[in-house]
């Protein structure tokens, strides 16, 4: 039950920093085991990728938790000020 638990807490959006930890640390959204078994659209949209698209929309988002970061950074010390 424990790693049931632990995906839950990673995947659960934070209101203080409004975000979750897993897009914190790996900046997409996490696969559910569900996920695997019966693909939902995000899944089957990725698969269909090329190599080249795949790499440009990775480099996207690698670009973008750079940015959701900050802003966390930001708001934690905010709140830590107050």
């Amino acid at each position: 039950m424990l790693p049931y638990a632990l995906l839950g807490y990673r995947t659960t959006v934070r209101t203080s920093v409004g975000a979750t930890l897993y897009i914190l640390v790996y900046g997409t959204e996490a696969v559910i085991p569900a996920e695997v078994e019966i693909p939902s659209l995000r899944i089957i949209q990725e698969d269909e990728l090329s190599d080249g698209e795949w790499v440009r929309k990775r480099i996207n988002q690698l670009t973008l938790i750079d940015e959701k970061r900050m802003i966390v950074f930001v708001m934690v010390n905010f709140t830590d000020r107050e």
